[in-house]
This record gives structure tokens, C-alpha cells and sequence, in this order.
């Protein structure tokens, strides 16, 4: 009950600041409250009090996720998912999706590709994806696999950019980042929650943040 009374407070926070900054391409994605819940377990799990412990093990026990199955298995299901090297490109981290994208659905992740790969400022690399998100908008349908996950992406990139920019304290204690690493967490964040679900991309964007953390202080 703590936890639930913990997350319900949180939400109304966020949701109050969302409502403040909430712009024509977040009214018109169809998955936007993907990255508002997403953002929602990325701030349960830097409340975390032992960070130590796996986000995934966190997200089950401290956040009120429900895993659908035993929280040890789960854990192991899901651990090489979220592991991965955060600097692996889309491409490649996708290359074995079990959803079957279009190849136009699939462009947007090269493109997001481009923009990691060529953008010289966290402020450039929002404008692109902006841009990008207009047009994942403006043609692809919710109602497929790939379109969902699409779409999910971009509200889950924008949401994500916008917390690991203004986080400050506490696990989350982030100000002091290189613009690059939050464009790398944000962009983890964003896919894996596109694929399988905002707490499993809360998850990956934690132990992201953590590996960048460790090799570039």
C-alpha cells in the first residue's frame, strides 16, 4: 500500500508538470501516456533506497510492477535485455526483434542512428527527433505491432530527455552529465520501452546511466 500511495503521489507530480510543458506532438501521439508511465518508474526506481540490488529485482518489489511471473525469473528473463552495451546501435540492438517492423517503420531507428551518431548538442538532437516524431505521427497506425512500438519510442525518447535533463539528487543526481550520455540513456530508455514496456525501459535506462556513469565520470 506505502508503494502504491508513493507512485500515485509521484504521478500526480509529474503529471501536473507534463500538463505545464505538454506540446501539439505530445496531444497527437497516440502512445504518449507510454512516456509518462515510463518516466513514472524511472523516478520510483532513483527513490530506490539500495541501488545495488538490479532494477529489475527493484522494479518488481519497490515500484508495484507486476511481472506476470516470479520475480527471480523474471530478473533472469529480462537481465541480458536491459544489460546491453548502451553505445550498440538501434540497428543492431534490433536486428533480432520478435516484432516484424515494416522497413519504413524500421527506418526510424537508422535515423535515430543518424541523429545519435551526428548531433552536437542535446538541444540538436531534440529538434531532430521532433521532426522525426511528427512524421512517425502523421503515418503510422497504433494498431500494429510496429507502429506502436514506433510511437512508443518517440513518447518514451522526449519524456526521457526531458527527466535525465532537469534530474537532480539522489540517485538521479545527473546535472552533471555529458549531454552525449543522456542522449545515449534517453535513446535505451526509449527502445527497449517501444518493445517491451515502460518498467522494462526504466529498468535498461538505469543500468545504462550506471555503465556510461563508470567510463565516462
Amino acid at each position: 500500500m506505502k508503494t502504491i500511495l508513493k507512485l500515485c503521489a509521484i504521478a500526480m507530480t509529474m503529471v501536473v508538470s507534463n500538463l505545464a510543458s505538454t506540446t501539439a506532438i505530445a496531444a497527437e501521439n497516440p502512445m504518449e501516456s507510454v512516456g509518462i508511465e515510463h518516466n513514472l518508474y524511472l523516478e520510483c526506481l532513483s527513490l530506490s533506497k539500495d541501488q545495488t540490488t538490479s532494477p529489475l529485482q527493484r522494479l518488481v518489489e519497490d515500484c508495484g510492477y507486476d511481472p506476470g511471473m516470479l520475480t527471480e525469473d523474471f530478473v533472469k528473463k529480462y537481465d541480458d535485455i536491459v544489460n546491453v552495451d548502451p553505445r550498440t546501435t538501434l540497428a543492431v540492438r534490433l536486428a533480432n526483434s520478435s516484432i516484424e517492423y515494416t522497413e519504413y517503420e524500421r527506418s526510424f531507428f537508422h535515423r535515430i542512428d543518424e541523429v545519435v551518431a551526428t548531433a552536437s548538442s542535446l538541444e540538436e538532437a531534440n529538434a531532430k527527433f521532433t521532426e522525426l516524431e511528427r512524421e512517425a505521427v502523421g503515418n503510422l497506425s497504433a494498431k500494429t505491432d510496429g507502429g506502436r512500438s514506433v510511437l512508443a519510442t518517440f513518447s518514451t525518447l522526449r519524456h526521457s530527455l526531458d527527466y535525465w535533463s532537469k534530474a537532480e539528487g539522489g540517485a538521479a543526481g545527473t546535472l552533471g552529465r555529458r549531454w552525449w550520455v543522456k542522449l545515449l540513456v534517453g535513446v535505451v530508455d526509449a527502445v527497449v520501452t517501444g518493445e517491451l514496456g515502460p518498467g522494462i525501459g526504466s529498468a535498461a535506462s538505469s543500468l545504462a546511466g550506471g555503465i556510461l556513469d563508470h567510463y565516462f565520470p
